[in-house]
């Protein structure tokens, strides 16, 4: 069988400005949730309330490297460009 698992780490910065400067560094991400279910064309029009919590996940939550066959080096290579990232967009 296949396992799954992801892991979220909750931050304040905008999802679409460390994608950018991850991908400056050459580190590809995806934006994990899109902009939410509500916004996806096929639901665009369905009644739904306000929806707070899945709009701040949306604009947060990016999707990074991560599987089972990368190495030490590759998960600190990420790491440390997210630092970077997280950094540059504080100052």
């Amino acid at each position: 069988g296949v396992a799954s698992s992801t892991l979220m780490i909750v931050g304040r910065a905008e999802a679409q400005d460390l994608a950018e400067a991850l991908a400056e560094q050459g580190i590809g991400s995806h934006a994990w949730w899109g902009e939410g279910c509500h916004r996806q064309p096929p639901f665009r029009t369905c009644p739904h309330a306000a929806l707070p919590t899945t709009d701040s996940l949306a604009a947060h939550s990016l999707g990074l490297p991560f599987h089972l066959e990368m190495r030490e080096r590759e998960v600190e290579r990420v790491a440390a460009a997210l630092g970077r990232a997280q950094r540059r967009i504080a100052a």
